[in-house]
């Protein structure tokens, strides 16, 4: 089967398979098993013995490390990795685009009020989307958010979907390893191994709308050069950028990711690689729209000075030591500056306000682990034990411009300083785990401790010197059960159980005194399946969510509530077939119901996810040409936390209501030049075929957003790939 068939792993933890509120999925596993029966018949037949034996193991040590087919498949949770040929043949050109492809996973579109290409938002499961602080992003192993305890956010994403080799989504099975904020999962983006011999790749990509939008162009680079430059030392360097107009007025970007790596083996058992990268980002932000406004012209922006502006730098070295067959020893460290500066204007044709949010974050941090294989006749344990030190230091402020000229530069007037803080973590991290293997069973038990410092220091606040400071610690033992079975060479059963956390970021402590604001806890439970075999493959997994203290931010209260406990549950199935040797089908679909358990809220669904979301495909090879056909689609929404059924309009601003879902469709075709290399290739592509119209909200859950956002419409791309 190609690279699109769904990826064979599930995830998940929950304290409550004995709770009552457990959901009933969990009730029938005579039925599910049904299920697996007939989604793969073939594993029932009767297969060769397998020896009572244990095979000799290799030990594992990182659980995302260079992780091919089989460590997938056999992975005790849902899992699903994207190769680098699976998103570029759907015409991803955003890490948002190619995310989508995993089921369960729900993006927010570019044209959100801060979500430009330099941002990601993802929610996974009914979580949060809003800069994807639910969720444990990672690069190469390296926590991507800027403050991955003080503000696990991606209102900054540094890294280009051009830079990437392939997406590793780890939905459970894996918070005893990574933390925090990880009951969204755990989203590894892997950068192109070093080659052993010298290779080179230049993509170029341009794209451009042809529907009803504006129209101009946006150009890509997307380049690589690598490999050894002696025996046992390899080099690489990485460049993507990308450049132009969106599809709205003021939606220009300039985007550049450059990256280093570089991989040493200082002898047999001993190795050394790690990477330094340079991320910058200056792009335009549209803004919402209100109703009048989106009638006259979809397209327009009332917002002149709304931008972005950041940066980051980043360093990760990385020391393996291979002590013995049976024995390893790795040690990470890495270091981050990142810088960004948001600009946003309110009401423009209302009253004359510019606000700028600027922020610095250091990080720094270093995580051994050692890991310990004992081998019996029919029983094997890997032992692992592993710490993680974070430190971050940010620095924050606020300005504000008032009364200007209409049309003219907020800065034209002087501005005042509205906040000063100054915020920091010390989070220490501690796990152990035991991977037990006998016969056809993998067992997992672990356990996490977290013990983490977080502090806001306010020096000035709405204009007035402050001088006041908020701490708090805390300590959360965490632990995870795992478990795979291994019921035919084809099929691979697994349940998990896991404990996430999330503390208070920096900017919920000033919140935390009279509002009984508590750190994050969910309790993640999985139970799942997958299949592959010959031409067909297929995953179904189920899961349940038990979200304690959810924390959302008030906009008529003008700071953080605690929503108390909510309850997520849901099924995702995903298939692929080889229909010929030139054909393959693939799909997947995610069912999810997330809803408030306690308060006035208690039974109303929670904002900005949608029930259903899917994705359909085909693709189609003969000779030197690929022809590519995907569908994407999801279900309505809802935009408050009231679930109001009708689009009601707020002050003529904010936007609440049932958001209706929608579905695109896109094409590709490639055509792989004769004689010049599996690598040189140039295709077209057409992104919402049919020009559907479809748009998001910036609502009260979105603090200073507004408006109406439409999606993207018709657009066409051309790409030359060449390699040499």
């Amino acid at each position: 089967m190609n690279n699109i068939q769904p990826s064979r792993s599930g995830s998940g933890a929950q304290s409550g398979l004995q709770r009552h509120r457990s959901s009933q999925y969990f009730r029938h596993g005579a039925l599910y098993m049904a299920i697996l029966a007939v989604m793969a018949p073939q594993a029932w037949a009767e297969q060769p013995s397998q020896s009572a034996t244990l095979a000799p193991l290799a030990v594992v040590g990182d659980w995302l490390g260079e992780a091919d087919e089989n460590t997938v498949r056999e992975f005790p949770g849902a899992r699903y990795r994207l190769s680098k040929e699976s998103f570029d043949e759907a015409g991803a050109s955003s890490t948002a685009e190619a995310l989508r492809k995993i089921p369960g996973v729900q993006v927010l579109g570019q044209s959100e009020s801060y979500g430009a290409n330099h941002a990601l938002s993802i929610g996974v499961r009914g979580l949060k989307a809003r800069f994807s602080e639910k969720s444990t992003i990672l690069v190469d192993g390296m926590p991507l958010s800027f403050a991955p305890y003080g503000q696990p956010q991606l209102s900054i994403a540094p890294i280009s979907l051009g830079n990437l080799g392939a997406i590793d989504v780890v939905k459970g099975g894996s918070s005893v390893r990574y933390g925090p904020q990880n009951v969204g999962g755990i989203i590894n983006f892997v950068t192109p191994a070093i080659p052993k011999e010298t290779k080179g790749r230049i993509t170029l990509r341009g794209e451009g709308a042809t529907g009803d939008g504006e129209g101009d162009i946006r150009g890509q680079v997307n380049a690589f050069y690598g490999g050894h430059v002696t025996e046992d030392t390899g080099l690489a360097l990485l460049y993507s950028g990308s450049h132009g107009s969106g599809f709205r007025e003021n939606s220009d970007e300039d985007i550049d990711d450059l990256m280093l790596k570089a991989e040493s083996w200082l002898n047999d058992d001993a190795k050394l690689d790690g990477h330094l990268r340079y991320f910058n980002a200056e792009t335009q932000l549209p803004g919402g729209l209100n109703k009048a406004e989106f009638d006259a012209d979809p397209y327009q922006s009332r917002y002149d000075y709304n931008h972005f502006d950041g940066d980051r730098t980043e360093a990760r070295l990385r020391y393996t030591q291979f002590l013995s067959d049976t024995q390893e020893f790795q040690i990470q460290g890495f270091y981050a500056n990142t810088y960004r500066l948001y600009g946003l204007q309110f009401s423009p044709d209302a009253r004359q306000r510019y606000d700028e949010w600027g922020r610095e974050y250091d990080v720094y941090g270093i995580e051994p682990r050692y890991t310990q294989l004992f081998e019996g006749e029919n029983l094997s344990h890997e032992v692992s034990v592993g710490y993680r030190y974070i430190n971050e230091e940010a620095d924050l402020n606020r300005y504000r411009w008032n009364n200007f000229a209409v049309g003219s530069s907020p800065k034209t007037v002087t501005g005042v300083l509205r906040t000063l803080d100054k915020a920091g973590t010390e989070a220490h991290a501690l796990y152990l785990d035991d991977r037990i293997a006998f016969g056809d069973w993998t067992l997992t038990p672990g356990v996490r401790v977290e013990d983490v410092e977080v502090y806001r220091h306010s020096l000035i606040k709405k204009n007035v010197a402050n001088d006041f400071r908020n701490e708090e610690n805390y300590t959360e033992v965490l632990p995870s059960l795992s478990a795979g079975y291994r019921l035919s060479p084809s099929t691979q059963l697994f349940a998990n159980y896991n404990t996430s956390f999330g503390t208070l970021q920096h900017l919920q402590l000033s919140d935390s005194t009279d509002n009984n604001l508590e750190p994050e806890i969910a309790h993640t439970v999985e139970l799942g399946g997958r299949y592959s075999s010959g031409r067909l493959g297929a995953e179904l997994t189920l899961f349940h969510i038990d979200f304690e203290n959810k924390l959302q931010w008030s906009d008529a209260l003008g700071h953080h509530v605690n929503r108390g406990e909510t309850e997520h549950y849901g099924v995702e199935m995903a298939l692929a077939y080889d229909l010929t040797a030139n054909l393959n089908l693939h799909g997947n679909l995610a069912y999810t119901y997330a809803e408030f358990k306690e308060g006035d809220l208690k039974g109303n669904e929670l904002p900005y996810y949608s029930n259903w979301t899917a994705n359909l495909g085909a693709q189609y090879r003969r000779g030197d040409w690929s022809y590519n056909l995907e569908g994407y689609a999801q279900s309505s929404q809802y935009t408050d936390n009231d679930n109001t059924e009708s689009l009601t309009v707020v002050d003529d601003t904010y936007f609440r209501g049932h958001m209706p879902g929608y579905m695109i469709w896109n094409t590709r075709a490639g055509y792989r030049i004769p004689g010049m290399g599996s690598n040189t290739q140039v295709a077209f592509g057409l992104k919402n075929l049919f020009d559907q119209q479809y748009y998001s909200l910036s609502g009260p859950d979105q603090p200073y957003g507004a408006g109406i956002d439409i999606g993207a419409p018709r657009t066409a791309y051309l790409e030359l790939s060449m390699g040499f």
